[in-house]
């Protein structure tokens, strides 16, 4: 289901991914899927090489960046706390890609307090409203 991230949201969450990487603008578009989550996809607005995807998952604390990189899909696999691993689209474990995996890493580590902030009470309330 497409939902529209209010505005304070997609301001500070593009800062985020302007502070990273300084010479792409984003536009952000978002969907709620099973059990509360949230896919937001960070689209460049000159190439697609330069868009990823975030899926925050509030009820294992979980959020999982995938990009493509040198025609490989990778997945950026993060818990709070610095715990955190790379797999390809295999889903094999995979060292940090060259050039923007250290990129990735620190993104994530930004990104995650504002997911929480802000799509984390409303999971909650979303779970309180409907009985889970």
């Amino acid at each position: 289901m497409n939902i529209t991230l209010s505005l304070e949201f997609e301001v500070v969450a593009a800062n985020i991914a302007t502070q990273v990487f300084p010479n792409i603008k984003y536009q952000l578009s978002a969907q709620k899927i099973a059990n509360h989550e949230l896919v937001i996809t960070f689209k460049s607005q000159k190439h697609f090489s330069e868009n990823f995807r975030v899926r925050f998952s509030p009820d294992n604390k979980k959020l999982v960046l995938s990009c493509h990189y040198r025609d490989t899909m990778y997945h950026l696999n993060y818990v709070i706390g610095n715990n955190y691993h790379w797999v390809d689209g295999l889903g094999d474990r995979v060292f940090s890609p060259q050039n923007i995996g250290e990129k990735f890493e620190s993104l994530v580590k930004k990104l995650y307090p504002v997911l929480e902030e802000f799509w984390l009470p409303s999971s909650c309330k979303d779970s309180l409203l409907n009985g889970q």
